[in-house]
């Protein structure tokens, strides 16, 4: 099913600016935007459950639960689902965090203790799993439909009928941009 949109919502015009620079919000978006950035970072940043992140958000802007959810769902929806990738993510936050002890017990010449925590960093990683994680479905060739207008079928028609066809002779080269997802 395909759906038109003639207007952007609040929520795709937020993600854009949000990506973009040149999109202009309105007052309302900035504040919107703003709040829909704290309750995420209370998430990423401080480390605050999505119970705690909802419960702060209530607190901090004196709405009701329901508000706060709704908020904490906007959020999710511009920057993503954290807990997706929740295990790799708090295996790299764990992995900086044990990578800092050991530099600073190193500077202050703690030995054993920056022995520590280079153990603990150790621990997050199978070094002796040498396989790479690739996903072999991603890998396989794939199969595109494409469809052809009516009319470039029909010009194709009538110039294959009399032999090869240049493809390069009609085709002239375009500007685009990569929208990305």
């Amino acid at each position: 099913m395909i759906v038109k949109f003639n207007k952007d919502s609040t929520l795709n015009k937020l993600k854009a600016a949000y990506l973009d620079d040149k999109v202009k919000l309105t007052a309302f978006e900035e504040k919107l935007l703003e709040q829909l950035k704290y309750i995420f970072s209370l998430r990423l940043k401080n480390k605050y459950t999505k119970g705690q992140a909802i419960d702060k958000f209530m607190t901090e802007y004196g709405v009701s639960r329901a508000t706060a959810y709704r908020y904490y769902s906007k959020s999710v929806y511009l920057f993503g689902e954290l807990e997706d990738i929740n295990l790799k993510a708090e295996k790299i936050f764990l992995a900086e965090q044990y990578w800092f002890l050991y530099q600073m017990q190193v500077r202050d010449r703690a030995w054993d203790d920056a022995r520590k925590a280079l153990d603990s960093y150790k621990d997050l990683f199978d070094f002796s799993n040498n396989t790479l994680d690739a996903d072999i479905d991603k890998l396989k060739a794939s199969n595109y439909r494409l469809v052809i207008p009516k009319e470039f079928l029909a010009y194709m028609k009538e110039r294959s009928s009399k032999g090869v066809v240049n493809m390069n002779m009609t085709a002239e080269d375009i500007g685009y941009e990569e929208l990305g997802e």
